[in-house]
C-alpha cells in the first residue's frame, strides 16, 4: 500500500494563484512519481487523498461522491491526482482509493487555530448573511479513516466526513463559547474580498454538505468524534491546556 497524503496548503489568509504552485505540483507531479513507484514496486494498493468541496454545487444542496466537479481552479488538482492515480491503477492492476476529507479540524491546525485567535480577539469571521453548511471531520478521525482503508483496500472513491453537516456560525458560535468569546462577528462581502482576497471569501461563503454513508457501509467505520460538538470539545480541552488562544495582540 502506498498512500500519497502530502500537501502545501498556504498558511496565510490572503492567497493567490502563485500560493497554490506547490500544492498543484505535489498533487500532479508528487502522484505521477508514486504510481510510477506503485507499479514498479508492485504495490496492490495505492491511496489518494482529496477534498469533498473539489465536486458538488457548493451553493447549499447536499452531494455525494458522484457529483459532478466544482470547476474550482485551486481544487483542480485535486480531481487530476484521483485520475492519475486511478489510470494507473487499470494499467498496473493494483486498487486505487480517494479519500476527499471534508472541512479538517484540529488543536494543532493552523486553519482552526486561526479561527479561533481571530474570535478571540473580535475580529470578524462569518461574511455578510450568509449560512454556509460544511461537512466537517476532526484530523483523528480522518486518520483513523485512512488506517481503516490501507487494511482492507478496494478502488473507489469516499468521502471521509463526520455524521452531521453543521451551519458554519454554528459551528464558529461553538468555537466561541469554548474559548470564553463573544459570538463570531460577521463583515460585508466587499470588506471580505479586501482581507481575506477572492478564494478565502469564495470559500467562507460556501456550503459544502456530503455524507459518510458510503464509507460507513463500504468499511464499517465510524468517526470517533461522530459530530463537531464532540471534537471541539477535544480541541478545546488540548487549547487549555497551552493557554490558548491569547487575547493580547
Amino acid at each position: 500500500m502506498i498512500i500519497r497524503a502530502a500537501t502545501s496548503i498556504p498558511t496565510k489568509v490572503r492567497t493567490g494563484p502563485k500560493d497554490w504552485a506547490m500544492n498543484d505540483r505535489i498533487r500532479r507531479d508528487g502522484t505521477r512519481s508514486l504510481v510510477a513507484a506503485a507499479a514498479r514496486v508492485g504495490a496492490r494498493a495505492f491511496l489518494q487523498e482529496g477534498v469533498v468541496w473539489a465536486v458538488g454545487t457548493l451553493d447549499g444542496r447536499p452531494f455525494d461522491e458522484d457529483a459532478p466537479p466544482a470547476h474550482d481552479p485551486v481544487l483542480a488538482s485535486s480531481l487530476d491526482g484521483e485520475r492519475i492515480a486511478q489510470q494507473a491503477g487499470s494499467a498496473h492492476g493494483f486498487d486505487t482509493l480517494a479519500l476527499r476529507c471534508g472541512g479538517l479540524y484540529s488543536a494543532d491546525g493552523w486553519h482552526t487555530r486561526i479561527l479561533a485567535e481571530s474570535i478571540a480577539k473580535g475580529r470578524p469571521v462569518l461574511i455578510g448573511r450568509q449560512s454556509p453548511v460544511w461537512s466537517m471531520i476532526h484530523t483523528d478521525d480522518a486518520a483513523g479513516a485512512f488506517v481503516t482503508a490501507a487494511e482492507a483496500p478496494k478502488t473507489g472513491v469516499w468521502h471521509i466526513v463526520d455524521d452531521r453537516p453543521v451551519p458554519l456560525p454554528e459551528f464558529l458560535g461553538e468555537m466561541a463559547k469554548r474559548v470564553n468569546a463573544r459570538p463570531p462577528r460577521r463583515m460585508p462581502r466587499w470588506l471580505a474580498r479586501m482581507f481575506l482576497g477572492r478564494y478565502g471569501t469564495r470559500i467562507l461563503s460556501s456550503s459544502f454538505s456530503t455524507s459518510n454513508a458510503r464509507f460507513r457501509r463500504d468499511f464499517g467505520w465510524r468517526p470517533s468524534f461522530p459530530t463537531y460538538a464532540e471534537g471541539l470539545d477535544e480541541v478545546a480541552t488540548s487549547w487549555r491546556s497551552e493557554g490558548f488562544p491569547s487575547r493580547r495582540s
